[in-house]
């Protein structure tokens, strides 16, 4: 049969040109050879042996709701019948709850896979043996693709079959989730996560307040600060005014008080000397009576010096005598 199977091919012609042509000849004998084996056989999944085209399979392909349930022989919804009471419905769900809620998830976490498919397929006999799960999804659905007739169709067939088991509640859906079926209720991290997702959402909505808060205060400060200063020009105005109204009356009074004092003064000095001295006549008659005196304190000021007193001395006519008497006693210390 290989022989035959090689007789239509043209080797010869295929490796023209080849230096070895018998080895590469029989290297290309051997490569078709295992290709058409290949074709023949396939490779066991279990085993990693090759298998002939009439090995059956060690292992049939599992039922899916995806696919490969064409086999499996289907039941009208007219032949569905209820096998159970509604005391062996109630204990065949408390059994399911009691296998998704903590059965399943143990085995998970203990990477007990074997016996995590025994307890999932323990799940789907159950389930298979209530009509009411499967037409459960089905009225589901329905719903959901928005086909009214046939959840209504599906709705009766549920009423026929005594409804959902006792302690599923239907909700406004019209239908019930997993989460009604199997009561799953929310872990403590689960529980401790919503109440810090609450606290943060608390604290969000105060700091916005208080920025809302802050935001109103600047505003009222800036309106504020419009309508004090809104007239600036007219206070400022006003201001200096009044300011200069003061200056003008603390000015008068000082004068006033001034002129009243130089007048005691003089009415004093007339009373003392009995006659007030004559006033310069102008300005140059001043600078003459300045000059004078001037002169005559510069004079007194050196003659004070070189009799060998101070001024205020000399003035009081103490020097003359002091300079008589230093003169005497210098001349009896010469005689001596």
């Amino acid at each position: 049969s290989e022989k035959s199977s090689f007789e239509d091919i043209d080797i010869e012609k295929e490796l023209e040109g080849v230096d070895d042509m018998d080895k590469a000849i029989e290297q290309r004998k051997m490569m078709l050879r295992e290709k058409q084996i290949r074709k023949q056989r396939r490779m066991s999944p279990i085993t990693g042996k090759l298998l002939g085209p009439d090995t059956p399979l060690m292992f049939k392909p599992r039922p899916s709701r995806y696919g490969l349930t064409n086999h499996l022989p289907k039941i009208r919804d007219e032949d569905l019948v209820q096998t159970m009471d509604s005391e062996q419905r109630k204990k065949n769900l408390e059994v399911l709850r009691q296998l998704v809620k903590k059965d399943l998830p143990d085995l998970k976490l203990r990477r007990d896979f074997a016996g995590y498919v025994r307890a999932n397929n323990e799940k789907e006999r159950r389930e298979k043996r209530d009509p009411w799960y499967g037409l459960n999804e089905r009225l589901k659905e329905a719903t959901q693709l928005g086909q009214d007739d046939e959840a209504e169709r599906l709705n009766g067939l549920i009423d026929k079959l005594g409804g959902p088991p006792p302690g599923i509640v239907i909700g406004h859906r019209g239908y019930a989730l997993q989460t009604d079926i199997y009561e799953f209720t929310l872990s403590p991290e689960r529980i401790l996560q919503m109440t810090e997702d609450a606290i943060r959402e608390r604290r969000h909505r105060v700091g916005l307040a208080r920025i809302e808060e802050q935001k109103k205060i600047a505003a009222q400060e800036k309106k504020n600060r419009e309508y004090k200063f809104a007239n600036i020009a007219e206070i400022r105005e006003k201001q200096t005014k009044e300011a200069n109204m003061r200056l003008q009356k603390t000015l008068r009074r000082a004068q006033a008080q001034l002129e009243e004092s130089n007048k005691k003064k003089m009415e004093k000095a007339k009373e003392i000397l009995g006659k007030l001295p004559d006033p310069p006549k102008n300005i140059v008659d001043s600078v003459d009576r300045m000059m004078t005196t001037v002169s005559e304190d510069l004079i007194a000021r050196g003659k004070a010096k070189k009799e060998g007193v101070s001024y205020e001395e000399f003035k009081r006519g103490k020097g003359s005598l002091l300079a008589q008497f230093e003169r005497q006693m210098k001349e009896r210390e010469r005689q001596r």
